[in-house]
């Protein structure tokens, strides 16, 4: 691994820990012992799966928007790590001749259900609501291939998927609709914290800095 990769995997694992202080208002350091075991796992080639669940068994999300944050976190663990890149299969997968994406397929079919965990799709659907969302460009077209994809794979009525769509529109300075979607969410019974009212008011202000260049 280069310079530039240990940099990038670094980073990951910062960005994980800070999110894990910030939710629960604990020191880093409260972490480190379990975040050491995930690594040792990691570098040992374990499945998708397992990281997913020592990561909700180290912080089980109480909202939308950290259930969100924790399975970004999650997928950018996946890639910087280097675990994903036998066409899907993480190493241990690829090496034990598990057909891809078998971990987290319940059966191949993705739960429509409001508060089933983003984590807990398909792997073949968390991939490319990944990639759309961070690769695929910050463009109104991305955002209709993401709608699109999203219909098709019924899930128009999962909070968190709705949260990464609106997040999305936000990406793309579309703080109105942001705002529509961030609502619909809580209106139509998808979920119901704080997390729905601060993604609003964050929102709001964002619009007002882009405008005037001074936070509301």
């Amino acid at each position: 691994m280069n310079n530039k990769s240990k940099e990038r995997e670094q980073a990951v694992w910062n960005h994980y820990l800070s999110f894990l202080s910030e939710a629960t208002l604990e020191q880093q350091s409260a972490f480190y012992p379990m975040l050491v075991r995930m690594k040792e796992r990691v570098a040992a080639d374990c499945s998708r799966e397992e990281l997913r669940d020592m990561m909700v068994l180290l912080f089980k999300p109480g909202t939308v928007m950290q259930g969100l944050e924790q399975w970004q976190c999650m997928m950018d663990m996946l890639l910087y790590t280097g675990m994903d890149k036998f066409d899907g299969q993480c190493r241990f997968d690829h090496f034990k001749k598990v057909p891809p994406y078998s971990d987290l397929s319940q059966k191949g079919k993705d739960s429509p259900l409001p508060l089933t965990h983003i984590y807990d799709l398909s792997g073949v659907t968390q991939d490319m609501l990944h990639f759309i969302f961070n690769f695929a460009g910050d463009t109104k077209d991305n955002i209709k291939l993401m709608e699109m994809f999203i219909l098709s794979s019924k899930l128009q009525k999962n909070a968190e998927i709705q949260m990464l769509l609106g997040d999305f529109y936000r990406k793309v300075g579309l703080y109105d609709e942001c705002v529509k979607i961030y609502r619909n969410i809580r209106r139509n019974g998808l979920a119901d914290d704080r997390s729905i009212d601060d993604a609003v008011r964050q929102t709001a202000s964002l619009k007002h800095y882009m405008k005037t260049g001074k936070w509301k």
